[in-house]
């Protein structure tokens, strides 16, 4: 896996800052299927309108059976980002952010498994496995995210009791679009 990011940071008036960065990453040999009982490039035309799974196995090697599942490492996926972080202190009551990726993850292969366990998704054809490039499950092209905190009064003239039980508490607000 291969990472990298360039960000740049700007403070636009007092207190209020813009971000603006770059994220992107490639994972290379990622756990990957592949079907040892594929069918054939050749036959790919005739299997796609097979009627059923039985004469769709007929264009198979070994027709008496259907995947045949194999460990190996072809995936590969990659993932570019432009990040845009908004922030600002208005006193000292409240924060306000916002924040907007725009993005784009492409892989030859599932990328929402984390328990370590191999993709069920066999490459078509494992001497061309970019046949299978496309947009990955997880991908979100658009988000965007803003919120604000209000910082509620401390009241230090208060006694000890009071300040600690009911002074200082935050209200929050959350804002998430897709």
């Amino acid at each position: 896996s291969d990472q990298w990011n360039i960000s740049l940071e700007q403070e636009v008036a007092k207190n209020t800052t813009l971000q603006i960065g770059y994220v992107g990453n490639i994972g290379e040999h990622l756990t990957s299927m592949y079907d040892a009982n594929f069918v054939q490039p050749g036959n790919w035309l005739d299997a796609a309108f097979a009627n059923g799974g039985t004469a769709f196995n007929a264009f198979r090697p070994a027709f008496n059976f259907s995947t045949i599942g194999g460990f190996a490492r072809g995936g590969h996926a990659s993932y570019n980002s432009l990040q845009v972080l908004f922030r600002s202190q208005t006193g000292s009551f409240s924060t306000f952010q916002a924040a907007y990726t725009w993005s784009h993850s492409i892989a030859n292969v599932e990328l929402d498994n984390s328990s370590g366990s191999m993709n069920q998704q066999a490459i078509t054809n494992q001497a061309n496995p970019a046949l299978d490039k496309g947009n990955t499950n997880i991908n979100r092209p658009n988000i965007f995210v803003a919120n604000e905190v209000l910082f509620l009064p401390k009241l230090t003239g208060q006694k000890q009791f009071v300040q600690q039980s009911i002074g200082g508490w935050e209200a929050n607000s959350i804002e998430i679009g897709r």
